[in-house]
C-alpha cells in the first residue's frame, strides 16, 4: 500500500467518522420530537375521549336548560370533527350497544334518554322531555 493510497483511506475513514456522528445527532433529535409527537397524541386523544362526557351530559341536560345543552353540543362536535380529522373513532356509544335503559332490548331507535318508544308508552308516570338531536 503507497502513502497515498493510505492517506487518501485515512481521509475517508476520517469522513465517514463525521458523517456517522451527524448522523447520531439527527438520529437523538428525531427520536426526541417523536416522543414529542407521541406526548401530543395521547393529548389529543384524550381530548376526543372526553365526547362521551359531553354526550352524557347531553342526555342528562334538562329540557329547559338550552345554555347547558347547547354548550355541550359544542364540545361534543368539537371532539367529533377532530376525532375524524386524526382517524380516532367516533361512536358514542357504539350502536351494537345501543340498548333501551328500561327493557334491555337492543333498539333502532331511542330518545335522548336511552329508552325505547315502546317504554316510553309503557311508563306513563313519568314525564320524558322533547328529544334534541346528538352532535
Amino acid at each position: 500500500m503507497s502513502a497515498t493510497e493510505n492517506d487518501r483511506l485515512k481521509a475517508a475513514l476520517h469522513d465517514a467518522a463525521a458523517q456517522i456522528a451527524s448522523l447520531e445527532s439527527d438520529l437523538g433529535g428525531a427520536e426526541a420530537r417523536i416522543a414529542e409527537l407521541e406526548v401530543a397524541a395521547k393529548k389529543v386523544a384524550g381530548f376526543c375521549a372526553q365526547r362521551a362526557e359531553y354526550v352524557d351530559n347531553l342526555h342528562n341536560c334538562a329540557p329547559s336548560n338550552d345554555r347547558d345543552y347547547y354548550r355541550w353540543t359544542g364540545h361534543a362536535e368539537a371532539r367529533r370533527q377532530l376525532s375524524q380529522l386524526v382517524g380516532l373513532p367516533v361512536d358514542w356509544p357504539a350502536e351494537s350497544d345501543m340498548k333501551c335503559s328500561a327493557c334491555g332490548n337492543v333498539k333502532v331507535k331511542l330518545n335522548r334518554r336511552l329508552l325505547c318508544p315502546k317504554c316510553i308508552k309503557n311508563d306513563l308516570s313519568s314525564s320524558v322531555p322533547p328529544q334534541r338531536s346528538e352532535s
